[in-house]
């Protein structure tokens, strides 16, 4: 089996004072693969990209890019 591309576990963050708005227990993407991230305004997409590339830092879990 091959290493995957991103790899998240237990990944939980939340804004300094504010409640957690990402909760992912896990996700893996695979060489190749194409992801579409969709959600509402404020959902967390933005966050869950800057967490990925290691903008921002979990408060909780690992991120393996």
């Amino acid at each position: 089996m091959s290493q995957p591309v991103i790899a998240i576990e237990n990944l939980a963050f939340a804004w300094k004072g504010g409640p957690e708005v990402l909760n992912v227990p896990a996700f893996r993407m695979e060489a190749g693969e194409r992801v579409f991230l969709r959600g509402p305004s404020g959902s967390g997409k933005s966050t869950m990209l800057g967490l990925i590339a290691g903008v921002l830092a979990p408060q909780h879990g690992s991120i393996r890019v």
